[in-house]
Order: structure tokens, then C-alpha cells, then sequence
């Protein structure tokens, strides 16, 4: 199961729908649609299944999965959307993956698929949000702008094991407690 949530790679999804911006751009101006115009390839209907949840208003990560993920990696999370429930695991089925990151209007996204809802996966995919702010991850390309990573890209193997990492840090307390030892 966790090869499939690999499988959505870290920017395949925020290609995809640059890539289908700029399509459907170009061809509002040449296009005619009617039957039988293509525009029902898979490619396109998984970048729309993943627009359809992206737009939407996700919620913040939670406080202690956010707080563990900022000291282990660096990064503030605070931009990050997750998006639970019928719509994010259609959407993270139709790529193929357990749960994907993307980036889309300047917000990144993790779209959690079924049995997903884990601390685990939440800190693999964080570590994806955070390699994709950081610039180009790998990928394969598989046409119409998605790529899709494999368990074996070194992005994916640092998210597994950086996952690993957090997951072994002791919680850190909540804010407001008493930290003086009697």
C-alpha cells in the first residue's frame, strides 16, 4: 500500500494542473468542443478530480503533527490545506496513490486517500511539501503533464525515512504547560 501513495510523486500533480491551465487556456480560443473531442482522456480527468478537491478549503495540518514536522524539517507548514473525506480519496485514487502533495494557487495541498488519515503519512507527505518548496523533484513524466514517482526516487525514499525519523521524536509539549520539574 505504501508503493501506491508514492506513486503521485511529489510535483506531478502541481504539473498537471499548470499544464492543464494553460490547455484549456490556448484552446478556449481554438477549440470547438463537442463529442468525441478528447477531452476525456484519464490524464485530464485526474487532473480535474484533483482540481476539484484542491479548490476547495482544506483544513490545517493539526497542531502536534504540524509542530513535530516544523522542528524536524525546518519548515513552517502553515500554508499547507489537507483534504479528507469521499472527494480527496477519489481523487487520490484516480492518481494511483494512497495520498499525493501538490501545489496549487500559491497554497500546497495533501490530499489524503482512504486509510490515509495517519500520522505517518502526514509527516511522508510534509516532507514532500517541504522538498517541493525547495524546487524540482524527480518524476515520469506518463503524458499530459503528470508524473508520477516510483518508491525507488531519492525523493521518495528521503520522505520514507525522514517519515520514520518524526515518527521517533517525542511529542513536544502543548503550549501552556508547566514545564518546571518538582
Amino acid at each position: 500500500m505504501l508503493a501506491l501513495q508514492r506513486l503521485a510523486g511529489n510535483g506531478a500533480v502541481s504539473r498537471t494542473l499548470r499544464v492543464q491551465r494553460e490547455r484549456a487556456a490556448a484552446e478556449q480560443d481554438q477549440h470547438e468542443h463537442g463529442a468525441g473531442c478528447g477531452h476525456d482522456q484519464p490524464v485530464q480527468r485526474e487532473a480535474a478530480q484533483v482540481q476539484a478537491v484542491t479548490r476547495k478549503p482544506g483544513s490545517p495540518v493539526e497542531p502536534k503533527i504540524r509542530g513535530k514536522a516544523e522542528k524536524a524539517l525546518g519548515t513552517n507548514f502553515g500554508r499547507v490545506e489537507v483534504h479528507r473525506g469521499p472527494d480527496a480519496q477519489a481523487s487520490a485514487a484516480a492518481m494511483g496513490a494512497r495520498a499525493y502533495t501538490t501545489t496549487d494557487r500559491g497554497r500546497q495541498h495533501i490530499v489524503l486517500g482512504a486509510g490515509a488519515d495517519n500520522p505517518h503519512t502526514l509527516y511522508h507527505e510534509l516532507t514532500h511539501a517541504d522538498q517541493q518548496a525547495k524546487g524540482p523533484v524527480e518524476g515520469t513524466d506518463t503524458g499530459g503533464g503528470i508524473s508520477l514517482s516510483s518508491p525507488g526516487d531519492k525523493d521518495e525514499r528521503a520522505a520514507e525515512a525522514k517519515a520514520d525519523e518524526i515518527e521517533r521524536m517525542p511529542d513536544e509539549p502543548e503550549h501552556g504547560q508547566d514545564h518546571a520539574q518538582g
